[in-house]
């Protein structure tokens, strides 16, 4: 099928906010390790897809997926020992006492299931966030996306949501020269966390349910913040807010 097929199909059958790259849109019709191919077997250096962690097409994940499609595929209210183990193994890389897996099937529904658990723990609702940050694209997380609720097509940032300044070192108000950096990016995230224990605050649980933050920023242009710079300001706000910044956050990409 020739791309301008494919094209006037996709405005037909798919929903306009789906959006293409490229003013020549590609046609990519593989993928292998790092590269993608369009119909040509021109390949493309893929520095855009942050979901094939292990390159696309890997054969160990290809032989796996088509063994077990080929066995069983259906949901957790029955015993099989492949999930248990599977938690298993993953609690054994988690230090004490993280020993309970939660399984999903996205970015977005990790940090939904996330932000249940934070609000059902603390009772507050408030969250805070970085600047253009992305979540995910469910109606919870768009709320907390200002990459999202920020631009074209959003509504704007809810009441229940406090922004805090991403720790750019490079393009921030506070820069790699400066050796307080780490504290007044710190202070700012504090900050905004005062601002949702004010306005979210009860006498019983004051503060917010979570702040959400992350160890790289995509959505934000690959900010890549020092390593001393990020503890330093983990720091501070643990030390600060307790156990409640560490409540609901997902380490990761989205």
């Amino acid at each position: 099928m020739k791309p301008e097929e494919i094209l006037e199909l996709r405005h037909r059958h798919l929903g306009g906010s789906l959006s293409l790259s490229y003013r020549n849109p590609l046609k990519i019709v593989r993928g292998e390790g790092q590269f993608l191919f369009d119909e040509n077997g021109r390949p493309y250096l893929d520095c855009v897809n942050n979901v094939c962690h292990v390159g696309h097409c890997h054969p160990r994940v290809v032989e796996a997926a088509q063994r077990q499609i080929a066995v069983l595929n259906t949901n957790t209210r029955y015993l099989h020992e492949t999930i248990v183990e599977y938690a298993s193994r993953i609690a054994d890389t988690m230090p004490d006492p993280l020993e309970v897996c939660f399984f999903v099937c996205s970015g977005s529904e990790a940090n939904e299931l996330a932000l249940r658990l934070a609000r059902t723990a603390t009772g507050g609702r408030d969250v805070v966030v970085l600047d253009s940050a992305y979540h995910g694209n469910t109606g919870g997380m768009v709320e907390l996306s200002p990459y999202k609720f920020d631009h074209a097509g959003g509504t704007g940032k809810p009441e229940h949501v406090h922004v805090a300044p991403v720790p750019d070192t490079y393009r921030g108000p506070y820069r790699a020269d400066d050796p307080e950096a780490a504290a007044k990016y710190a202070d700012a995230v504090a900050g905004e966390l005062r601002g949702a224990a004010l306005a979210s605050g009860t006498c019983e649980r004051p503060g917010p349910s979570a702040w959400r933050t992350r160890f790289r920023w995509a959505s934000g242009g690959w900010v890549r913040t020092g390593g001393p710079t990020r503890r330093r300001a983990w720091c501070r706000i643990s030390l600060r807010w307790g156990n409640r910044s560490e409540m609901a956050i997902r380490w990761g990409p989205s």
